[in-house]
Protein backbone atom coordinates (compact mmCIF):
# COMPACT_ATOMS: atom_id res chain seq x y z
CA UNK A 1 0.00 0.00 0.00
CA UNK A 2 1.39 3.20 -0.95
CA UNK A 3 2.36 5.75 2.04
CA UNK A 4 -0.13 8.64 2.88
CA UNK A 5 0.78 11.84 0.84
CA UNK A 6 2.64 9.36 -1.61
CA UNK A 7 1.81 9.95 -5.73
CA UNK A 8 -0.71 7.04 -6.33
CA UNK A 9 1.26 4.45 -8.76
CA UNK A 10 1.83 5.20 -12.63
CA UNK A 11 -0.71 3.06 -14.69
CA UNK A 12 0.96 0.67 -16.75
CA UNK A 13 0.39 -2.05 -18.83
CA UNK A 14 2.78 -5.34 -18.72
CA UNK A 15 2.33 -7.27 -21.47
CA UNK A 16 3.81 -11.06 -21.63
CA UNK A 17 5.73 -12.27 -24.63
CA UNK A 18 6.57 -15.73 -24.77
CA UNK A 19 6.28 -18.91 -26.83
CA UNK A 20 3.08 -20.90 -26.58
CA UNK A 21 2.96 -23.65 -24.06
CA UNK A 22 5.64 -21.58 -22.35
CA UNK A 23 3.98 -21.16 -19.23
CA UNK A 24 3.03 -17.92 -19.58
CA UNK A 25 -0.61 -18.51 -18.89
CA UNK A 26 0.56 -19.99 -14.93
CA UNK A 27 2.68 -17.11 -14.58
CA UNK A 28 -0.29 -14.10 -15.51
CA UNK A 29 -2.36 -15.64 -13.03
CA UNK A 30 -0.05 -15.65 -10.57
CA UNK A 31 0.81 -11.95 -10.70
CA UNK A 32 -2.49 -11.01 -11.20
CA UNK A 33 -2.84 -11.92 -7.27
CA UNK A 34 -0.59 -8.80 -6.89
CA UNK A 35 -1.96 -5.80 -5.05
CA UNK A 36 -2.75 -3.37 -7.79
CA UNK A 37 -2.59 -5.37 -10.95
CA UNK A 38 -4.90 -7.11 -13.04
CA UNK A 39 -4.70 -9.97 -15.36
CA UNK A 40 -7.07 -10.21 -18.74
CA UNK A 41 -5.80 -13.13 -19.86
CA UNK A 42 -4.97 -13.25 -23.63
CA UNK A 43 -6.78 -10.22 -24.35
CA UNK A 44 -6.73 -10.19 -28.18
CA UNK A 45 -9.21 -12.96 -28.03
CA UNK A 46 -11.87 -11.41 -25.51
CA UNK A 47 -14.41 -10.05 -28.46
CA UNK A 48 -13.82 -13.28 -30.74
CA UNK A 49 -14.33 -15.94 -27.47
CA UNK A 50 -17.16 -13.63 -25.89
CA UNK A 51 -20.66 -15.79 -26.19
CA UNK A 52 -24.17 -16.06 -24.23
CA UNK A 53 -22.38 -19.66 -23.18
CA UNK A 54 -19.11 -18.82 -21.92
CA UNK A 55 -18.15 -19.10 -18.72
CA UNK A 56 -15.29 -17.46 -16.30
CA UNK A 57 -13.03 -19.50 -15.03
CA UNK A 58 -14.60 -18.51 -11.52
CA UNK A 59 -17.61 -20.81 -12.93
CA UNK A 60 -20.03 -17.92 -13.72
CA UNK A 61 -21.17 -17.11 -17.27
CA UNK A 62 -19.52 -14.47 -18.39
CA UNK A 63 -22.61 -11.92 -18.59
CA UNK A 64 -23.34 -12.43 -15.14
CA UNK A 65 -19.85 -12.65 -13.70
CA UNK A 66 -19.43 -10.46 -10.78
CA UNK A 67 -15.93 -8.86 -12.62
CA UNK A 68 -16.55 -9.34 -16.34
CA UNK A 69 -20.74 -8.43 -16.42
CA UNK A 70 -20.23 -4.69 -15.40
CA UNK A 71 -17.04 -4.48 -17.36
CA UNK A 72 -18.42 -5.59 -20.29
CA UNK A 73 -21.73 -3.77 -19.87
CA UNK A 74 -19.63 -0.25 -19.16
CA UNK A 75 -17.55 -1.03 -21.98
CA UNK A 76 -20.23 -1.11 -24.24
CA UNK A 77 -21.88 2.15 -22.87
CA UNK A 78 -18.23 3.68 -23.50
CA UNK A 79 -18.30 2.53 -26.99
CA UNK A 80 -21.84 3.83 -28.02
CA UNK A 81 -20.84 6.95 -26.89
CA UNK A 82 -18.40 6.95 -29.76
CA UNK A 83 -15.20 6.29 -27.72
CA UNK A 84 -12.45 3.56 -28.60
CA UNK A 85 -13.53 0.90 -27.03
CA UNK A 86 -13.58 -2.88 -27.64
CA UNK A 87 -17.28 -3.93 -29.38
CA UNK A 88 -18.07 -7.08 -27.23
CA UNK A 89 -20.35 -7.71 -30.12
CA UNK A 90 -20.60 -11.71 -29.71
CA UNK A 91 -20.65 -11.92 -33.73
CA UNK A 92 -17.03 -10.26 -33.67
CA UNK A 93 -14.32 -11.89 -35.17
CA UNK A 94 -10.58 -11.59 -34.54
CA UNK A 95 -8.75 -8.87 -36.47
CA UNK A 96 -6.74 -9.16 -38.93
CA UNK A 97 -3.23 -9.06 -36.95
CA UNK A 98 -4.88 -11.75 -34.38
CA UNK A 99 -5.88 -14.41 -36.88
CA UNK A 100 -5.13 -17.66 -35.22
CA UNK A 101 -4.39 -19.25 -39.19
CA UNK A 102 -3.44 -16.25 -41.24
CA UNK A 103 -3.13 -16.75 -45.22
CA UNK A 104 0.26 -18.18 -46.38
CA UNK A 105 0.95 -14.31 -48.25
CA UNK A 106 0.24 -12.93 -44.95
CA UNK A 107 2.71 -16.02 -42.94
CA UNK A 108 5.42 -15.40 -45.93
CA UNK A 109 5.25 -11.34 -45.50
CA UNK A 110 5.87 -12.37 -41.87
CA UNK A 111 8.99 -14.05 -42.29
CA UNK A 112 10.47 -12.43 -44.89
CA UNK A 113 10.07 -9.03 -42.55
CA UNK A 114 7.39 -6.93 -44.11
CA UNK A 115 6.45 -3.97 -42.24
CA UNK A 116 3.04 -4.38 -39.89
CA UNK A 117 1.35 -1.30 -42.12
CA UNK A 118 2.38 -3.13 -44.79
CA UNK A 119 0.20 -6.28 -44.05
CA UNK A 120 -2.43 -5.00 -42.63
CA UNK A 121 -3.15 -1.22 -42.95
CA UNK A 122 -1.99 1.84 -40.80
CA UNK A 123 -5.56 2.60 -40.24
CA UNK A 124 -6.66 -0.50 -38.98
CA UNK A 125 -3.29 -0.87 -36.86
CA UNK A 126 -4.36 2.32 -35.28
CA UNK A 127 -7.89 1.41 -34.71
CA UNK A 128 -7.10 -1.74 -33.16
CA UNK A 129 -4.60 -0.15 -30.38
CA UNK A 130 -6.86 2.26 -29.67
CA UNK A 131 -9.77 0.07 -28.70
CA UNK A 132 -7.79 -2.06 -27.28
CA UNK A 133 -5.95 0.68 -25.14
CA UNK A 134 -8.99 1.72 -24.41
CA UNK A 135 -10.84 -0.96 -22.92
CA UNK A 136 -6.90 -1.56 -20.81
CA UNK A 137 -8.03 2.34 -19.45
CA UNK A 138 -11.31 1.11 -18.67
CA UNK A 139 -10.77 -2.17 -16.67
CA UNK A 140 -8.00 -0.57 -14.55
CA UNK A 141 -10.51 2.10 -13.66
CA UNK A 142 -12.97 0.05 -12.72
CA UNK A 143 -11.25 -2.30 -10.46
CA UNK A 144 -8.63 0.34 -8.95
CA UNK A 145 -5.94 -1.18 -10.34
CA UNK A 146 -2.28 0.49 -11.45
CA UNK A 147 -1.18 -2.86 -13.76
CA UNK A 148 -3.21 -4.05 -16.14
CA UNK A 149 -1.78 -7.52 -17.49
CA UNK A 150 -1.75 -8.77 -20.98
CA UNK A 151 -1.19 -12.50 -21.43
CA UNK A 152 -1.65 -12.13 -25.31
CA UNK A 153 1.69 -13.83 -26.30
CA UNK A 154 1.32 -12.05 -29.41
CA UNK A 155 4.33 -10.61 -31.37
CA UNK A 156 2.74 -8.81 -33.74
CA UNK A 157 0.06 -7.42 -30.73
CA UNK A 158 3.38 -6.12 -29.00
CA UNK A 159 4.80 -4.26 -32.11
CA UNK A 160 1.30 -2.48 -32.60
CA UNK A 161 1.66 -1.42 -29.26
CA UNK A 162 5.28 -0.57 -29.00
CA UNK A 163 4.87 1.85 -31.79
CA UNK A 164 2.14 4.48 -29.52
CA UNK A 165 0.96 3.42 -26.20
CA UNK A 166 -0.63 5.95 -23.65
CA UNK A 167 0.24 3.40 -20.95
CA UNK A 168 3.46 3.17 -19.90
CA UNK A 169 4.62 -0.58 -21.74
CA UNK A 170 6.26 -3.14 -19.70
CA UNK A 171 7.55 -6.50 -21.44
CA UNK A 172 8.14 -9.75 -19.56
CA UNK A 173 9.59 -11.74 -21.71
CA UNK A 174 9.42 -15.26 -20.73
CA UNK A 175 11.39 -18.54 -21.62
CA UNK A 176 11.73 -21.98 -21.76
CA UNK A 177 14.29 -24.48 -22.59
CA UNK A 178 13.40 -24.81 -26.17
CA UNK A 179 13.46 -29.00 -25.79
CA UNK A 180 10.36 -28.48 -23.23
CA UNK A 181 8.71 -25.75 -25.24
CA UNK A 182 9.27 -28.28 -28.61
CA UNK A 183 7.79 -31.00 -26.09
CA UNK A 184 5.03 -29.42 -25.26
CA UNK A 185 3.93 -27.86 -29.04
CA UNK A 186 4.32 -32.04 -29.72
CA UNK A 187 2.57 -33.53 -27.02
CA UNK A 188 -0.73 -31.42 -28.47
CA UNK A 189 0.03 -32.27 -31.77
CA UNK A 190 -0.49 -35.60 -30.60
CA UNK A 191 -3.30 -34.90 -28.73
CA UNK A 192 -5.29 -32.96 -31.41
CA UNK A 193 -4.22 -33.57 -34.83
CA UNK A 194 -5.18 -36.78 -36.01
CA UNK A 195 -2.56 -36.08 -38.63
CA UNK A 196 0.15 -36.22 -36.69
CA UNK A 197 3.38 -38.66 -37.65
CA UNK A 198 7.06 -38.67 -35.71
CA UNK A 199 8.35 -37.80 -39.43
CA UNK A 200 6.39 -34.47 -38.84
CA UNK A 201 8.57 -33.39 -36.03
CA UNK A 202 11.08 -31.66 -38.39
CA UNK A 203 7.91 -28.88 -38.76
CA UNK A 204 7.65 -28.38 -35.32
CA UNK A 205 11.22 -27.49 -35.05
CA UNK A 206 10.78 -24.66 -37.37
CA UNK A 207 7.56 -23.87 -35.84
CA UNK A 208 9.63 -22.94 -32.57
CA UNK A 209 12.63 -21.56 -34.87
CA UNK A 210 9.99 -18.94 -36.40
CA UNK A 211 8.64 -17.67 -33.06
CA UNK A 212 12.30 -17.25 -31.73
CA UNK A 213 12.56 -15.09 -34.62
CA UNK A 214 9.40 -13.00 -34.13
CA UNK A 215 9.86 -12.69 -30.73
CA UNK A 216 12.99 -10.73 -31.61
CA UNK A 217 12.00 -8.51 -33.91
CA UNK A 218 9.44 -7.77 -31.62
CA UNK A 219 11.84 -6.54 -28.65
CA UNK A 220 14.10 -4.58 -30.74
CA UNK A 221 11.63 -1.89 -30.39
CA UNK A 222 11.32 -2.02 -26.61
CA UNK A 223 13.90 0.01 -24.46
CA UNK A 224 15.99 -2.36 -22.51
CA UNK A 225 15.36 -0.91 -19.57
CA UNK A 226 11.40 -1.67 -19.86
CA UNK A 227 11.89 -5.79 -20.47
CA UNK A 228 12.11 -8.35 -17.87
CA UNK A 229 13.58 -11.52 -18.53
CA UNK A 230 12.02 -14.44 -16.90
CA UNK A 231 12.73 -18.38 -17.07
CA UNK A 232 10.18 -20.48 -16.40
CA UNK A 233 12.05 -23.14 -14.59
CA UNK A 234 13.00 -20.56 -12.08
CA UNK A 235 9.44 -19.00 -11.58
CA UNK A 236 8.10 -22.48 -10.86
CA UNK A 237 11.18 -23.61 -8.77
CA UNK A 238 11.99 -20.27 -6.59
CA UNK A 239 8.06 -18.43 -7.09
CA UNK A 240 9.54 -16.43 -3.85
CA UNK A 241 13.18 -15.41 -5.36
CA UNK A 242 10.86 -14.43 -8.56
CA UNK A 243 8.53 -12.24 -6.58
CA UNK A 244 11.57 -10.26 -5.21
CA UNK A 245 13.34 -9.77 -8.39
CA UNK A 246 9.81 -8.54 -10.47
CA UNK A 247 9.74 -5.99 -6.79
CA UNK A 248 13.09 -4.57 -7.83
CA UNK A 249 11.85 -4.21 -11.45
CA UNK A 250 8.53 -2.59 -10.99
CA UNK A 251 9.94 -0.24 -7.99
CA UNK A 252 6.81 -1.56 -6.00
CA UNK A 253 5.96 -5.13 -4.06
CA UNK A 254 4.58 -7.85 -5.97
CA UNK A 255 3.23 -10.91 -4.51
CA UNK A 256 1.97 -13.82 -6.35
CA UNK A 257 -0.64 -14.34 -3.53
CA UNK A 258 1.13 -17.89 -2.26
CA UNK A 259 -0.75 -20.17 0.25
CA UNK A 260 2.32 -21.79 0.45
CA UNK A 261 5.91 -22.28 -0.92
CA UNK A 262 4.98 -22.85 -4.79
CA UNK A 263 0.88 -22.85 -4.13
CA UNK A 264 -0.92 -19.92 -5.61
CA UNK A 265 -4.64 -18.68 -5.46
CA UNK A 266 -7.18 -18.67 -8.05
CA UNK A 267 -10.17 -18.04 -6.18
CA UNK A 268 -9.92 -14.75 -7.25
CA UNK A 269 -9.10 -15.39 -10.85
CA UNK A 270 -11.31 -14.57 -13.82
CA UNK A 271 -10.54 -15.11 -17.16
CA UNK A 272 -12.51 -16.72 -20.28
CA UNK A 273 -9.90 -16.54 -23.11
CA UNK A 274 -7.11 -18.71 -24.19
CA UNK A 275 -5.80 -21.73 -22.42
CA UNK A 276 -8.42 -24.13 -22.07
CA UNK A 277 -6.42 -25.38 -18.75
CA UNK A 278 -7.18 -22.02 -17.14
CA UNK A 279 -10.37 -21.59 -18.52
CA UNK A 280 -12.14 -25.43 -18.02
CA UNK A 281 -9.93 -27.08 -15.87
CA UNK A 282 -9.20 -24.74 -12.62
CA UNK A 283 -13.32 -23.96 -12.19
CA UNK A 284 -14.14 -24.64 -8.97
CA UNK A 285 -10.32 -24.61 -7.87
CA UNK A 286 -8.49 -22.75 -5.18
CA UNK A 287 -5.29 -22.72 -5.84
CA UNK A 288 -2.50 -24.67 -8.14
CA UNK A 289 0.71 -26.31 -7.03
CA UNK A 290 3.88 -25.09 -9.15
CA UNK A 291 5.52 -28.04 -10.57
CA UNK A 292 9.45 -27.94 -12.01
CA UNK A 293 8.97 -29.78 -15.52
CA UNK A 294 10.41 -33.18 -15.69
CA UNK A 295 14.09 -33.49 -16.53
CA UNK A 296 13.47 -36.18 -19.32
CA UNK A 297 11.23 -34.21 -22.26
CA UNK A 298 7.76 -36.65 -23.53
CA UNK A 299 9.63 -37.00 -26.24
CA UNK A 300 10.45 -40.31 -29.45
CA UNK A 301 13.70 -41.08 -30.63
CA UNK A 302 13.30 -39.66 -33.48
CA UNK A 303 11.55 -36.60 -32.39
CA UNK A 304 14.25 -35.86 -29.83
CA UNK A 305 16.94 -36.48 -33.38
CA UNK A 306 15.64 -34.40 -34.63
CA UNK A 307 15.38 -31.63 -32.29
CA UNK A 308 18.90 -31.96 -31.60
CA UNK A 309 19.72 -32.08 -35.54
CA UNK A 310 18.50 -28.25 -35.74
CA UNK A 311 19.72 -27.32 -31.78
CA UNK A 312 23.39 -25.20 -32.92
CA UNK A 313 20.27 -22.82 -34.21
CA UNK A 314 18.97 -21.96 -30.60
CA UNK A 315 21.69 -19.85 -29.23
CA UNK A 316 21.76 -17.57 -32.71
CA UNK A 317 17.90 -17.40 -32.17
CA UNK A 318 17.46 -16.88 -28.84
CA UNK A 319 20.32 -14.30 -28.64
CA UNK A 320 18.38 -11.13 -26.77
CA UNK A 321 15.76 -13.08 -25.55
CA UNK A 322 17.27 -14.86 -22.60
CA UNK A 323 19.86 -13.19 -20.22
CA UNK A 324 22.88 -13.84 -20.74
CA UNK A 325 23.89 -16.51 -17.55
CA UNK A 326 21.01 -18.65 -19.26
CA UNK A 327 21.99 -21.40 -21.35
CA UNK A 328 19.95 -23.88 -23.73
Amino acid sequence: MAERGAPPPERGLTYILALPYSGSSLFALALGNADGFVNLGEMNYLENDLNERRTCSCGALVTECAFWGPLIARAKAERAAGRPMLSFDTSTRLRAVDRRNPSLATRLSLIFGRSLQGIYGTEDLRAYRQDHLGFMKLALEETGSHEVIDAAKNSRRLQVFAEASDLPLRVIAMSRRPVDAFAARIKRARRRNRFYRQALAPAYVFWLLHHYRQMRSALRGIPPRSVYYLNYEDFVSDPKGTEKALSRWYGRSVSFGRTGPADIRLDQTHVYTGNIWITRGTKGAETVTLRPPPKAPDLTRFELAQFRFFALLFPVLRHGLTPRRVRS
